[in-house]
Order: C-alpha cells, then structure tokens, then sequence
C-alpha cells in the first residue's frame, strides 16, 4: 500500500480505539470516548488532482496570505446495466496556515499535481455578483495546526494526466508540522 493510504488505516485505528475507550467524567463516573469525542471531530480527507494553477491573495488589512487550490476527486460504481460510471467532484481547498503556503511554493504544486490533504469542512456566505444573491459554499480549511498536505505526485512537465508508470516513478514528499 502507499504510505499515505497506510497512514489513514493508522491513523483511523488509532482514533478509533481512542473513542471506545473508557474516560473518566466529571461526574465521577466513566463514560464512553464516543461520548466525550463524538461531537467534536470536524476532519476531512481528500486525495485528488489538482484542477488549476494555486491563487494567492493576501489581505489588505491584516496583510496575511490564504492560497486557493481546485482539487478533483474521482470515484467510480455501475450503473443499471452494468457498465462502470466514473464521477469527478471538485472541492476547493483554502489554505491560509503560512508553513502550508511556503510548502505549496516549495513543492511546485501545480495543475496536474496529486495531493493528499487533511483539514477542516468550512462553510461560508458569498454574494453571487451575477444574481446579487447570498449563497453559502464549503471548502476545505487548512488553518495552523489544523490541516495537513502532502503531494503524493509530482505534476509532469507538459501537465498531461498521471498513469501508474508516471506515480512509480515519482517520489512522495511530506510535510511535517
């Protein structure tokens, strides 16, 4: 298995036993971790292409820099008739921990690159400037300490889609907080 898919199974195991396990209330009992935990989990795991170029914008006032990434996730299952059906879904990925924004610089990840990301589902209100209409978006949030990124492969050069020849022949690189 790759190493990222071997660090979710790990990572899972752990997490879960975690919640099983008994903990001492406050109330002098014990109650169940599922019961401490459950509601306080907000954690998303994606691992897809990236669609376009990474956007940089900085804010005026506070002068800090949140990068935008299009990440593309597939999954696949039959139809009625039998025939396999592949569906793309697209997210976006707001990233405005600073040490995630000098990785994505580092790294070159660029359109093509396939990145294994871990953060937080964020909801928020924009104005459609067409319609003049709120409309509420999710994205991915990699804040400090709450998200991490890895490029599992490398965007080739004349960003064509990957094969599996081209991932065996890249090397993963980490991040490592």
């Amino acid at each position: 298995l790759p190493s990222c898919v071997r660090l979710c199974i790990m990572f899972g195991r752990r997490f879960f036993s975690l919640l099983r396990s008994e903990v001492p209330s406050a109330a002098g009992g014990s109650s169940s971790g599922l019961q401490r935990f459950a509601l306080n989990l907000n954690r998303i795991t994606l691992m897809g292409t990236v669609m376009r170029e990474p956007k940089t914008f900085t804010n005026q006032e506070t002068k800090k820099a949140t990068v935008y990434v299009s990440l593309a996730t597939q999954d696949s299952n039959k139809d009625e008739a039998g025939n396999w059906v592949n569906r793309s879904h697209f997210h976006s990925i707001s990233v405005t921990d600073p040490y995630l924004i000098e990785y994505i610089n580092t790294k070159n990840v660029t359109k093509g690159t396939v990145l294994f990301v871990e953060g937080m589902m964020n909801y928020k209100k924009i104005k459609d400037r067409k319609t003049d209409t709120d409309k509420i978006v999710s994205e991915v949030l990699l804040k400090q300490f709450h998200g991490t990124m890895r490029v599992v492969v490398n965007a080739p050069e004349g960003g064509a889609s990957h094969t599996p020849e081209d991932q065996e022949d890249q090397k993963s690189s980490e991040y490592v907080f």
